[in-house]
């Protein structure tokens, strides 16, 4: 929808106009765009040194998960995508080894 808004400044007269970008119809085409394709040949696993009281907020808020013959919690997906709590306790883990 285009909003326009006339301003009487004195001698002049100054139109302004502006597209509302809640429009229904903006809304209805950001909708009905496909979601981006995450290639699985890009997803990685990343190891976590997690201790046992940390594990059930990690599952729960990070979706890690634990690798029974590793004996070791991890992570799978893109490294641009990796949550912030995840980088950080990434980087502990690089900074201890």
């Amino acid at each position: 929808m285009k909003v326009t808004i006339q301003s009487d400044r004195g001698s002049k007269r100054e139109k302004y106009e502006f597209i509302d970008s809640d429009d229904d119809d903006s809304v209805k085409s950001v909708k009905s765009e496909k979601p981006p394709v995450i290639h699985t040949a890009t997803l990685k696993r990343y190891d976590l040194n997690i201790e046992f009281d940390e594990k059930d907020f990690y599952k729960e808020h990070y979706k890690i998960y634990w690798d029974n013959q590793l004996k070791t919690w991890y992570w799978k997906g893109q490294i641009s995508k990796i949550p912030h709590g995840l980088r950080l306790k990434l980087k502990k883990n690089e900074e201890s080894e």
